[in-house]
Protein backbone atom coordinates (compact mmCIF):
# COMPACT_ATOMS: atom_id res chain seq x y z
CA UNK A 1 0.00 0.00 0.00
CA UNK A 2 1.31 3.43 -0.96
CA UNK A 3 0.19 6.70 0.61
CA UNK A 4 1.22 10.34 0.56
CA UNK A 5 -0.45 13.54 1.72
CA UNK A 6 -1.59 14.77 -1.69
CA UNK A 7 -3.01 11.41 -2.78
CA UNK A 8 -6.51 12.50 -1.76
CA UNK A 9 -6.39 15.21 -4.44
CA UNK A 10 -4.89 12.84 -7.00
CA UNK A 11 -7.64 10.24 -6.52
CA UNK A 12 -10.52 12.71 -6.47
CA UNK A 13 -10.17 14.25 -9.90
CA UNK A 14 -7.66 17.00 -9.07
CA UNK A 15 -4.53 15.05 -9.99
CA UNK A 16 -1.14 16.62 -10.48
CA UNK A 17 0.50 15.03 -13.54
CA UNK A 18 4.00 15.41 -12.06
CA UNK A 19 3.03 13.37 -8.98
CA UNK A 20 1.48 10.70 -11.20
CA UNK A 21 4.59 10.52 -13.36
CA UNK A 22 6.79 10.25 -10.27
CA UNK A 23 4.77 7.33 -8.91
CA UNK A 24 4.78 5.54 -12.29
CA UNK A 25 8.54 6.03 -12.47
CA UNK A 26 9.08 4.67 -8.96
CA UNK A 27 6.85 1.65 -9.59
CA UNK A 28 8.88 0.95 -12.72
CA UNK A 29 12.07 1.17 -10.67
CA UNK A 30 10.70 -1.21 -8.03
CA UNK A 31 9.89 -3.79 -10.74
CA UNK A 32 7.12 -5.30 -8.65
CA UNK A 33 4.64 -7.54 -10.48
CA UNK A 34 1.54 -5.80 -11.78
CA UNK A 35 -1.27 -5.72 -9.25
CA UNK A 36 0.95 -6.00 -6.17
CA UNK A 37 0.90 -2.30 -5.22
CA UNK A 38 -2.10 -0.14 -4.43
CA UNK A 39 -2.60 3.51 -3.55
CA UNK A 40 -4.76 4.37 -0.55
CA UNK A 41 -5.29 7.94 0.70
CA UNK A 42 -4.70 9.09 4.26
CA UNK A 43 -6.40 12.43 3.51
CA UNK A 44 -9.42 13.48 1.48
CA UNK A 45 -10.37 16.87 0.10
CA UNK A 46 -13.03 18.88 1.91
CA UNK A 47 -13.83 22.40 0.71
CA UNK A 48 -10.50 22.60 -1.09
CA UNK A 49 -8.39 21.45 1.87
CA UNK A 50 -7.05 18.01 2.64
CA UNK A 51 -8.50 16.51 5.82
CA UNK A 52 -6.89 13.64 7.72
CA UNK A 53 -8.67 10.29 7.41
CA UNK A 54 -6.78 8.10 9.86
CA UNK A 55 -9.62 5.64 10.57
CA UNK A 56 -10.43 5.23 6.87
CA UNK A 57 -6.77 4.64 6.07
CA UNK A 58 -6.32 1.89 8.66
CA UNK A 59 -9.66 0.30 7.76
CA UNK A 60 -8.36 -0.03 4.19
CA UNK A 61 -5.00 -1.39 5.31
CA UNK A 62 -6.78 -4.01 7.42
CA UNK A 63 -9.32 -4.90 4.74
CA UNK A 64 -6.65 -5.42 2.10
CA UNK A 65 -4.24 -7.08 4.58
CA UNK A 66 -1.30 -4.92 3.59
CA UNK A 67 1.97 -6.30 4.94
CA UNK A 68 3.89 -3.16 3.89
CA UNK A 69 2.94 0.50 3.73
CA UNK A 70 5.11 3.00 1.90
CA UNK A 71 4.48 6.37 3.52
CA UNK A 72 5.84 9.34 1.59
CA UNK A 73 6.45 12.35 3.83
CA UNK A 74 6.12 13.50 7.41
CA UNK A 75 2.62 14.92 6.91
CA UNK A 76 1.25 11.57 5.78
CA UNK A 77 3.15 9.80 8.55
CA UNK A 78 1.60 12.16 11.11
CA UNK A 79 -1.82 11.03 9.90
CA UNK A 80 -1.21 7.28 9.87
CA UNK A 81 1.27 6.96 12.74
CA UNK A 82 1.39 10.12 14.91
CA UNK A 83 3.88 8.59 17.37
CA UNK A 84 6.56 8.46 14.63
CA UNK A 85 9.96 9.60 15.89
CA UNK A 86 12.58 11.45 13.79
CA UNK A 87 15.09 9.02 12.31
CA UNK A 88 12.62 6.13 12.50
CA UNK A 89 12.44 4.85 8.91
CA UNK A 90 10.88 1.43 9.50
CA UNK A 91 8.07 0.82 11.97
CA UNK A 92 7.03 -2.75 12.64
CA UNK A 93 3.49 -3.22 13.84
CA UNK A 94 1.72 -6.53 14.47
CA UNK A 95 0.66 -7.25 10.89
CA UNK A 96 2.19 -4.37 8.95
CA UNK A 97 5.51 -2.66 8.41
CA UNK A 98 5.49 1.06 7.65
CA UNK A 99 8.37 2.35 5.54
CA UNK A 100 8.93 6.08 5.90
CA UNK A 101 10.19 7.77 2.73
CA UNK A 102 10.79 11.36 1.58
CA UNK A 103 7.72 13.40 0.64
CA UNK A 104 6.52 13.62 -2.94
CA UNK A 105 7.50 17.32 -3.21
CA UNK A 106 11.00 16.44 -1.92
CA UNK A 107 11.34 13.68 -4.51
CA UNK A 108 10.05 15.91 -7.31
CA UNK A 109 12.94 18.28 -6.58
CA UNK A 110 15.50 15.54 -7.27
CA UNK A 111 16.98 14.13 -10.45
CA UNK A 112 15.65 10.67 -11.44
CA UNK A 113 18.70 8.80 -10.14
CA UNK A 114 18.46 10.73 -6.85
CA UNK A 115 14.78 9.76 -6.57
CA UNK A 116 15.73 6.12 -6.94
CA UNK A 117 18.47 6.41 -4.33
CA UNK A 118 15.99 8.01 -1.92
CA UNK A 119 13.62 5.02 -2.14
CA UNK A 120 16.19 2.24 -2.66
CA UNK A 121 15.51 0.87 0.84
CA UNK A 122 12.11 -0.46 -0.29
CA UNK A 123 13.01 -1.57 -3.80
CA UNK A 124 13.94 -5.04 -2.56
CA UNK A 125 10.71 -5.70 -0.69
CA UNK A 126 9.19 -9.06 -1.53
CA UNK A 127 5.65 -8.51 -2.74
Amino acid sequence: MITYGELGHDLSGNADPSRGQLMRSLLGYFKWPKGTAMFWPCTLPCEGNLVSQTAMFWAGAERFRCPNILCFGAEAMQVIYPQHQPGQNVIMLEQTTIHFLPSVPELLGKLPHEQQLAVASVAGLRV
